[in-house]
């Protein structure tokens, strides 16, 4: 997973060479610990988790897979723990936890005016540039997977 993952930085570093930070959703880690050993020596890599999620934040603070109850609307980013490798790999990568409603507010403006039919975990890169915490001037945001049923997007649209 891992060594996949990180020819998903190799192309952004081809396709947005003056990127000056990726930030990337977090689940189990697969993803940003691939990101973060392709290019994370040249590049500012930025973990975001939902706060109700936070499987790779605990797994740092513990410094092992710390096993979490995850119950996000970001239902694919719901790992009940982060693995040994990702931990290692990201311990010491800029990390940030989103809500719910910052998940949600994300979500509507992706829909609203990108016109991107993304999930709920998909949005969570984006809750946290939105929010303002991430300082960068040429940032890339992974924004990955459309699985959400049609009753959570409508729900999140309507703002319920």
């Amino acid at each position: 997973m891992i060594a996949g993952a990180g020819t998903v930085g190799l192309e952004i570093e081809r396709q947005a060479p003056d990127a000056d930070a990726v930030i990337v959703a977090v689940g189990g880690g697969g993803l940003v610990a691939g990101i973060q050993t392709a290019i994370g020596a040249t590049t500012r890599v930025i973990a975001v988790e939902p706060a109700l999620s936070p499987a790779l934040h605990e797994g740092i603070a513990h410094g092992e897979p710390t096993p979490v109850t995850p119950v996000s609307v970001a239902d694919g980013l719901n790992a009940p723990f982060a693995g040994a490798l990702p931990i290692e790999i990201c311990k010491d990568i800029e990390r940030h936890l989103v809500s719910e409603e910052e998940i949600h507010e994300a979500f509507r403006i992706l829909y609203q005016r990108a016109k991107l039919a993304c999930e709920p975990a998909a949005a969570a890169a984006a809750a946290a540039w939105l929010s303002g915490r991430i300082q960068a001037d040429n940032p890339v945001l992974v924004i990955s997977g459309g699985n959400v049923a049609g009753s959570t997007a409508a729900a999140i649209l309507a703002g319920r």
